[in-house]
């Protein structure tokens, strides 16, 4: 979580910028934050932020940063409801939701002719990506090169036991669930009629926001029938884009340990990197030369 409030600085990605509102669906539009120009000439990296972050997360930017520098072009995905981007929806989001994602790679292959693509997905938005791989199974598109997860939450139930009962849970909680209620303040501001005032009245903590908010929502019977059905723990075996994982043994709410289930070590598909130390999409160490970031340690533009 480190990198979620660091403030690193990337100025070189305020270059060659520019924004895209990408409809997803018929009352759905998402917006993307586009660096450098995505073709057949240039290979392309999209990156997905994790719970209540957005495309402009420290995590985000330097992993994009990275690419820049490498010559690649990044698309950072504002998932619906983040980034302030509440209006562009009625309905809410789910950690097993892969639309946004599905939706970008395929604006990329088909309207703008990208060859050579790769994709990231940090915690929660690590689950989605690798849900998404399994929905496609060998059917994958042609262009999609390879597939990251960065601590990703594949499974959502043990996640949150570990939110709740981690040495830090009360600050976690605090921080996640002010940021939910903005994200509810500004939904009633947009759609009075589906979020009620109050509606997050009494409201403590995720699991009770999944419970009476989320679960709901998406026709799950409860929050533990959602964690159960969005993780991609269960669909891990359909897997067949190359598909790196990188976790930590030290993640303070995201338990590394279901990558040690043998849904993923006995798929030909996936390689497992799991570090002692590292935290929270942060793996940061000394280099040679200088502090790295995870992305400049780990060969993720060499899938294929």
């Amino acid at each position: 979580m480190a990198t979620s409030i660091w403030p690193w600085a990337t100025p070189a990605l305020r270059q060659q910028r520019w924004e895209h509102r990408l409809p997803v669906d018929r009352e759905t539009t998402i917006r993307l934050i586009v660096n450098g120009k995505p073709s057949s000439e240039q290979p392309t990296l999209v990156l997905l932020h994790g719970f209540c972050g957005d495309a402009e997360a420290s995590y985000i930017r330097l992993s994009a940063d990275h690419a820049r520098r490498m010559g690649w072009a990044t698309v950072r995905i504002n998932v619906r409801n983040h980034g302030e981007t509440e209006a562009d929806t009625p309905g809410l989001f789910h950690g097993g939701m892969y639309d946004d994602a599905e939706a970008t790679v395929n604006w990329l292959l088909e309207e703008l002719g990208v060859r050579h693509l790769q994709i990231i997905g940090f915690s929660l938005g690590g689950n989605m990506v690798l849900r998404m791989a399994a929905a496609w199974e060998d059917r994958f598109p042609d262009g999609v090169k390879g597939i990251t997860a960065v601590s990703p939450a594949v499974d959502l139930t043990k996640t949150s036991r570990a939110l709740e009962t981690c040495r830090f849970s009360p600050i976690y909680t605090q921080y996640f669930m002010r940021k939910l209620r903005k994200i509810y303040a500004r939904k009633h501001r947009h759609f009075p009629d589906l979020f009620p005032k109050g509606g997050m009245k009494g409201l403590r903590s995720v699991r009770d926001f999944d419970e009476q908010i989320v679960a709901p929502a998406f026709g799950f019977r409860d929050a533990a029938h959602y964690y159960l059905e969005a993780s991609a723990l269960k669909v891990a075996h359909k897997i067949q884009v190359p598909t790196l994982l990188v976790h930590s043994r030290d993640d303070p709410f995201v338990p590394a340990e279901p990558l040690d289930d043998p849904v993923f070590k006995s798929n030909p598909h996936c390689r497992i990197r799991i570090t002692d130390r590292g935290g929270h999409v942060a793996f940061m160490q000394k280099s040679p030369n200088e502090r790295a970031y995870w992305c400049e340690l780990t060969p993720w533009h060499q899938q294929s």
